[in-house]
């Protein structure tokens, strides 16, 4: 079984090309979470989770679900990150969260997708986003032929200092950092709701036809990349930028 984890459709990509190429049920967590239900799932195939790299690690969201979920069958577990540069030290969360839950971790593959982090970051042009969609199908046939034959993925685990660096960074990362002071709404706004209902952690509320933001969040870009009037800004760090929404994957013929 396949179990993701997406705000801008990178990890979805992968996740839908990945139980078309293992002819495996493809589960998304969004829903999940957003509701705050414990998932439980049985699978007699080896279990494959795919997430965004966040902060250089599985992004924490995903793995506070799938510490909660409980997981019948299987006891192989591979992973698959879906990042703009490097996945850091997501093996070793990886590999932590396998022992937690009983599972026998088989490593972890990186896929490199479009950027989408425009609060800090410019989107990739078009014609870079196209090669790395093709890029990332190659990686994913890859990946299969190792599931499909039982064989583990790379292992990519960091040293024990760098993953400790990591989650420092993590920490400090979900909290001033991610805070929904900044979001703001332009006139573009048509009040269709759909930050509202995209957002994983409920921390958007539509009032008299306009959104609002309260706490902090994970920052997954769903809301703002989504918009469908570019209506979305985080302060003055994403305006003008290009958005980005992930192409649906097609499946193979």
């Amino acid at each position: 079984m396949v179990i993701y984890y997406s705000g801008t459709g990178n990890s979805k990509y992968v996740a839908d090309a990945m139980g078309d190429y293992l002819d495996d049920d493809v589960v998304c967590a969004n829903d999940y979470i957003k509701n705050g239900i414990m998932g439980e799932f049985n699978s007699d195939k080896p279990w494959l989770f795919v997430f965004p790299v966040y902060v250089s690690t599985i992004a924490e969201i995903f793995v506070k679900f799938i510490e909660k979920s409980n997981l019948e069958g299987s006891k192989e577990a591979y992973f698959i990150g879906t990042c703009a540069k490097s996945i850091g030290a997501s093996g070793n969360e990886a590999k932590a969260l396998c022992k937690k839950k009983g599972l026998d971790y088989k490593g972890i593959q990186k896929v490199v997708m479009p950027q989408n982090y425009i609060a800090l970051f410019t989107m990739t042009e078009d014609d870079e986003c196209k090669l790395l969609y093709e890029q990332a199908i190659c990686t994913c046939k890859e990946a299969t032929e190792l599931i499909l034959h039982g064989e583990a993925l790379p292992d990519n685990i960091c040293s024990a200092a760098e993953y400790a660096a990591t989650k420092l960074v993590e920490k400090m990362y979900y909290g001033p950092f991610t805070g929904t002071k900044k979001f703001c709404v332009t006139d573009e706004c048509i009040a269709c709701g759909l930050c509202e209902r995209n957002c994983p952690m409920n921390r958007i509320t539509m009032v008299d036809g306009c959104p609002e933001w309260k706490g902090s969040c994970v920052h997954c870009m769903a809301c703002i990349n989504r918009c469908p009037k570019k209506a979305i800004e985080f302060g003055k760090k994403t305006v003008n930028k290009k958005r980005h929404v992930c192409i649906t994957y097609k499946k193979k013929e």
